[in-house]
């Protein structure tokens, strides 16, 4: 696995899995890139799991982001007081529309149409 000419990125083995796959951390253009890749040739896709502990519990998996872009919260997924929608989270449908979720003081919930995040 080869990396671009003056690139800091730290290369991470693929322990038993397809020789195909690699990770990698970067920090590029002010972003902290964390990539699970898959060159071609490869048998299966690749993924990134988040794993956390409770005190003196060990470790488990806490967040899964799947090789098809799937994202699994195994506890649930909370936002309090998000940025990006204020007290809400943005979803994206099939057709690409993307709504609003709101939770009411009673517990209701309702969607209003948004502009998706990073359209203009």
């Amino acid at each position: 696995m080869t990396s671009a000419t003056g690139s800091n990125s730290l290369y991470l083995t693929n322990n038993f899995g397809a020789p195909n796959n690699n990770f990698r951390v970067a920090g590029y253009q002010n972003n902290l890139y964390i990539v699970a890749h898959s060159d071609p040739g490869a048998l299966v896709g690749s993924g990134i799991i988040f794993r956390t502990a409770q005190a003196g519990a060990g470790e488990s998996d806490s967040v899964v982001i799947s090789n098809d872009g799937r994202l699994d919260a195994k506890e649930g997924l909370f936002l309090f007081n998000s940025e990006l929608a204020g007290d809400s989270i943005i979803i994206k449908s099939p057709n690409f529309n993307c709504y609003e979720i709101h939770v009411s003081d009673a517990g209701a919930l309702f969607t209003t149409a948004v502009i998706c995040p990073g359209t203009k």
